[in-house]
């Protein structure tokens, strides 16, 4: 959504950054693509239980503000990420 309306609002192109801006919120922006291709951050391996088939509470910490008040954990789908 952020990206569409950045595009058809502001006229503006670029690639769609969340930054995190407190523990449980985050700030919108856009960034030229030069300052983001090829800049891939990979998950640190302490967001990966011992077994490496699911994720940490310090995960489930890190995740929830960026996903917002829809977040669910313990299995259950995230209704932020639904298709409406």
């Amino acid at each position: 959504k952020r990206a569409v309306r950045y595009a058809v609002e502001k006229d503006r192109s670029g690639s769609v950054t969340i930054n995190r801006a407190g523990d449980y919120e985050a700030e919108y922006g856009i960034a030229p693509l030069k300052d983001i291709a090829g800049k891939t951050r990979h998950m640190p391996d302490e967001f990966i239980n011992t077994e490496g088939n699911n994720v940490t509470d310090e995960f489930i910490k890190y995740l929830k503000p960026l996903l917002g008040s829809d977040f669910r954990s313990g299995g259950e789908k995230f209704s932020a990420l639904k298709e409406k």
